[in-house]
């Protein structure tokens, strides 16, 4: 960690191949979040994925972690998000949808959405300034989506008023007409399927681990909190199997 950048590397999604020899299709991602005052007190579990176009709508890849005002205020975070297609399908668009959830009450607060252009480059560097979706209990009052198992969802500070469909748990595609079966432990929420089926799962703060099945150890063992206070794990990132 440098100069205020929160940096998450893994040299094996970058590289492929008997010798490393080949590089993968990505998306280099880096974001940095302008705090407004109903945000600087809340602990966010943010959901980076790279969706594409189609009728499935393709979660390629996914990166979460937490973020907290008093800890990452001005910090950078860098990602990679790969496509799950050697080489990727250049005729579908691309875009990274970002979910925010309170990690305390794993309450939904509004989704974010950014295309992605000029898709026809193998490797693209891409950092947005974002802010945190306010006034969220408006993002549900909309009613052109024909959201079969699932709800229409404004997409926070988007001009054009995109919406999506926010699926029930076990139901995906663009209009939640996918059915598919959710791994994410009981006490967890599942937001999604990955495109090699994994669930894409939101953890309460007690749990972790990619089907939220691994105790929080460390703040169960953590008796350093006094005064009704809270031990929480801040620097968390969790990256799904791609």
């Amino acid at each position: 960690r440098q100069n205020n950048v929160q940096v998450n590397f893994d040299f094996d999604l970058i590289f492929y191949g008997d010798i490393c020899q080949y590089q993968n299709q990505r998306i280099s991602l880096t974001l940095q979040f302008r705090d407004t005052t109903n945000s600087t007190q809340i602990l966010y579990n943010i959901i980076i994925t790279l969706i594409d176009s189609s009728n499935e709508r393709i979660i390629h890849s996914s990166q979460q972690f937490n973020y907290y005002f008093k800890k990452h205020c001005q910090k950078k975070f860098h990602f990679y998000l790969l496509y799950s297609t050697r080489p990727k399908d250049s005729t579908k668009d691309y875009s990274i949808h970002i979910d925010f959830y309170d990690k305390l009450t794993l309450d939904y607060h509004g989704s974010i959405i950014k295309s992605v252009n000029y898709s026809f480059l193998p490797v693209q560097r891409l950092a947005f300034h974002l802010e945190f979706p306010y006034n969220y209990e408006n993002i549900f009052n909309c009613l052109d989506k024909q959201c079969i198992n699932g709800k229409c969802i404004k997409y926070f500070h988007e001009p054009n008023n995109k919406t999506f469909c926010q699926c029930n748990e076990g139901w995906s595609g663009q209009y939640c007409t996918i059915k598919h079966t959710c791994l994410c432990s009981s006490q967890s929420l599942c937001i999604g399927k990955l495109a090699n089926n994994q669930s894409l799962c939101v953890c309460p703060l007690n749990k972790m681990g990619s089907q939220c099945l691994i105790d929080n150890q460390l703040c169960q063992s953590n008796q350093i909190c006094h005064y009704r206070g809270r031990c929480i794990l801040i620097d968390e990132y969790e990256t799904p199997e791609n």
